[in-house]
């Protein structure tokens, strides 16, 4: 709306940039500019969240033990977690 808005200004006045400095009226292309800039900023800072978050959970994940202790009777015993069974 903003373009057909300027073409019937200047159409009308023969001036591009408005009469005595003054604006012109309907002029809205700030607008669109401002929503790019506001969707591209939240597409920004969700992917730098999930970034995040998956380096966090490799992390974490790097965390959990190598060995596990099971109880056999009165004796403990020391087993490699990829073998302990539900």
């Amino acid at each position: 709306m903003s373009v057909v808005n300027y073409a019937l200004y200047y159409w009308q006045t023969g001036s591009i940039w408005g009469i005595g400095g003054m604006g012109i009226d309907g002029m809205y292309f700030e607008t669109s500019a401002l929503l790019l800039t506001f969707v591209s900023l939240g597409k920004f800072l969700e992917t730098r969240a999930k970034s995040k978050t998956s380096k966090a959970i490799s992390q974490l994940m790097s965390l959990s033990p190598q060995k596990a202790m099971i109880q056999r009777g009165d004796k403990l015993e020391s087993i490699q977690r990829d073998l302990i069974q539900v």
